[in-house]
């Protein structure tokens, strides 16, 4: 995951010029969420996920343009525990 990171940063992003008269761009993203419950009866519930985003389009005028993405929105496990 980290050589496709790299490799996507060293990729410029910008509209259609002389050198890109297509408007070709790619992205990426990548985040991580936590969640916590506390219930009055003293059950504790807390998870988290990773996810991640990779994209690539065109963009030949400002007004037209096409992209594709793959999501992959993670899978949140869960810890259940009393206090």
């Amino acid at each position: 995951m980290l050589a496709l990171l790299a490799v996507m940063a060293g990729v410029p992003c910008a509209g259609a010029s002389e050198f890109n008269l297509l408007g070709f761009y790619v992205g990426e993203a990548i985040g991580d969420g936590r969640d916590a419950v506390d219930a009055d009866n003293g059950l504790k519930l807390g998870g988290h996920a990773t996810g991640c985003k990779v994209m690539a389009g065109l963009r030949p005028i400002s007004v037209v343009g096409a992209e594709v993405e793959y999501i992959d929105l993670g899978f949140s496990s869960t810890d259940a525990y009393l206090v």
